[in-house]
């Protein structure tokens, strides 16, 4: 837990998993907990939850009660149940004098939240606030400066005090890990705002160095709305020494290189499924210690390593170069990361996919509805398909398909109310009908589809979505 506590997530994973490969059933309990929280962003919701609640209904069985609050509120934060269950649940526990659960089940609440880009500085200082009353003062620093970065993302005045306070806290716990996230904010703030485009790759830097897999999404988030990068700040290499390489992941995973497909049928399926989740992270670095644990967690450490190095040598042997004798290769070493060189975000259609959405929410801000109806229809033309179908179920996969399902959908139903209220209903229509396309398990869809089709005038067309929607909620067993 002490890696866990200076951000060391990629060195916290092995030795996690040797405690419940290992450990007694009480060892093990909280780091299967641990697990499960750091793998919530790469494992399908559903798996998550019932992994916990079976985990809860163990530590009930074990007497371990404040274990299992954590369980439950873990539950409820990452089901995205209404804020007032969390708050609830930690009264309980504040109730019953267990105030390390209560402070364990609101950070679990903020790094679900920090993931997920809905962090507030208000929620961050106050778990701040109960790790410091329990003597985790390290933790506490990881949370305000989680608060500082959420203040200088939303352009809070507070930005700058909040930002002296966290690194005041960094500095006295020894926390340093958390300055990944404060040099963002830093970066963020009013005054430093030509400073951006210099910090992205440090940010990364730091947050590879001090074991974050990788950045949250409150950061990639900001990121993407920032201008759009240039080839040298999205790299940090030379562009003309390799070929342009562009990345596909929705409906099927595509490499080109200049243009042309790349035939991967030589290369084995390890090596391939590797490329992918490269691809899959748009570019950035992902730690070669989480590579490994994900693809080859069954070997062992120093042998899934070895794997992941024997991996990384045929695909470069396998993909183009400048030269025969040239060592450049679109896989890049990066640290203790590996990342795939795409020199432009456009050139991949997830991170292109992620920058129309950011700026159609700009755009939404400002009250522009043709802009944020360029930048949602832009977004969809990218959305082709779900992400790498050719993965299937696997672990590493499946939380991001899911993501981007549900993003794609929720995107065409904002556009149908926008095509409507901009005078083209049937605009509205079809594009209310791909959100039910996308995710035909969507409430927000299917009542975009009614609405859409009630107020375009089609009143059959409108019964039958009512009526698909409500067959719909038959077998989710909700009717």
């Amino acid at each position: 837990m002490a890696r866990l506590r200076r951000g060391d997530i990629v060195g916290a994973i092995p030795l996690l998993r040797r405690v419940v490969d290992r450990g007694t059933p009480a060892e093990a309990r909280p780091a299967r907990l641990a697990l499960l929280v750091i793998r919530e962003p790469l494992t399908p919701r559903d798996a998550t939850l019932d992994a916990l609640a079976a985990l809860e209904r163990e530590c009930v069985e074990a007497a371990d009660l404040p274990l299992a609050r954590v369980c439950q509120g873990a539950i409820a934060a990452i089901a995205d149940l209404p804020s007032s269950t969390v708050r609830g649940i930690v009264a309980s526990c504040d109730a019953e004098q267990q105030p390390l659960a209560a402070a364990s089940i609101a950070g679990v609440d903020l790094v679900v939240r920090l993931r997920r880009g809905q962090v507030t500085s208000a929620r961050a200082a106050a778990v701040a606030d109960r790790f410091d009353r329990i003597g985790y003062a390290d933790v506490a620093a990881w949370a305000r400066s989680c608060g500082a970065l959420a203040a200088a993302v939303s352009g809070s005045e507070q930005t700058r005090e909040l930002i002296v306070r966290a690194d005041g806290s960094v500095r006295s716990s020894g926390a340093d890990g958390a300055r990944a996230l404060l040099e963002v904010a830093q970066s963020l703030a009013p005054e430093r705002a030509g400073a951006w485009s210099g910090t992205r790759a440090t940010c990364r830097r730091h947050a590879l160095e001090t074991g974050l897999p990788r950045l949250p999404s409150l950061v990639t988030d900001a990121f993407a709305r920032q201008p759009h990068a240039t080839r040298s700040d999205w790299t940090g290499t030379t562009a003309s020494r390799l070929p342009r390489l562009t990345v596909e992941c929705f409906g099927g995973f595509h490499l080109r290189a200049d243009g042309a497909e790349i035939d991967l049928r030589t290369v084995r399926p390890q090596a391939r499924a590797l490329l992918r989740m490269l691809a899959l992270n748009s570019g950035a670095p992902v730690h070669r210690e989480l590579i490994a644990e994900i693809l080859w967690g069954d070997l062992g450490t120093e042998s899934a390593v070895h794997a992941l190095h024997v991996s990384v040598s045929s695909l470069r042997r396998a993909l183009p170069r400048p030269s025969a004798d040239d060592d450049s290769s679109i896989v890049e070493r990066v640290g203790e990361a590996y990342r795939l060189g795409v020199l432009d975000r456009r050139d991949c259609d997830l991170a292109d996919f992620d920058d129309h959405l950011a700026d159609a929410a700009v755009a939404k801000r400002r009250g522009d509805a043709e802009s944020t109806a360029h930048g949602l229809r832009a977004a969809l033309e990218r959305y082709t398909g779900d992400v790498l179908p050719e993965d299937g179920p696997a672990e590493w996969v499946t939380g991001a398909r899911e993501r981007y399902r549900l993003r794609a959908s929720e995107a065409a139903a904002s556009l149908a109310h926008l095509e409507l209220r901009l005078g083209s209903a049937r605009a509205a229509v079809a594009t209310a009908t791909r959100a039910v396309d996308i995710n035909p398990w969507l409430d927000e869809a299917w009542r975009t589809l009614v609405e859409v089709q009630r107020r375009s005038g089609d009143v059959l067309a409108a019964e039958r979505a009512a009526e698909g929607y409500r067959r719909m909620r038959v077998e989710l067993g909700v009717d």
